[in-house]
């Protein structure tokens, strides 16, 4: 009963060997890797992006948020808003629950750039 069984399991083994396709090798060479660096930022411009992250015992949002003289918030989650007033009042009443955010797009008479601030 044993040997039945072995050789029925060796039988088994070898008709699975036999069926397994077989692959053909492939020589993969990699690529060279292409490192560009980018230009030096210039240091009277501010970044194309800024994060601010506020903690939960921060008391005023607005007053975080760092603008230029000649900058004003213009757009508040990707709508406009008419003016410095109506986006602050927005900033300030907007919920402070973990996970919020606000992503404010800030523009001056040269350049714009995007503020997100995370709000705990």
């Amino acid at each position: 009963m044993f040997r039945s069984m072995t050789l029925g399991l060796l039988g088994a083994c070898v008709v699975l060997l036999a069926r397994l396709p077989l692959g053909r090798p492939v020589l993969v060479t990699p690529r060279p890797l292409v490192v560009s660096a980018a230009p030096p930022a210039d240091e009277s411009s501010p970044p194309s992006i800024q994060i601010v992250d506020v903690g939960p015992g921060a008391g005023d949002v607005v007053g975080l948020i760092r603008l230029a003289p000649d900058e004003q918030v213009v757009a508040i989650d990707d709508r406009a808003v008419p003016s410095t007033l109506v986006a602050g009042a927005v900033i300030a009443a907007h919920p402070r629950r973990p996970g919020a955010f606000l992503d404010l797009t800030v523009a001056s008479a040269v350049a714009s750039r995007r503020v997100l601030v995370l709000l705990h």
